[in-house]
């Protein structure tokens, strides 16, 4: 079952992996769903930081904080 399925997905990708010239251009629209794709990425990343400073801020106070002699 398995080589039957990568062999079809083989001859099914072959074609537009091996393409000499592909005639194509980039519209306007993809630049700007590249921006938005950016932009997300920024977003997730600064709420997730948001949400897990407390846990980020404890590891850096651990990371490089003083400890105290006891």
């Amino acid at each position: 079952m398995v080589p039957i399925l990568f062999i079809s997905a083989l001859c099914l990708f072959a074609p537009l992996v091996f393409v000499n010239q592909a005639h194509a251009y980039i519209d306007p629209a993809t630049g700007s769903m590249v921006i938005q794709a950016v932009i997300a990425v920024v977003a997730a990343a600064s709420v997730t930081i948001g949400i897990c400073w407390k846990r980020v801020r404890l590891f850096l106070s651990n990371l490089f904080g003083r400890k105290k002699d006891e």
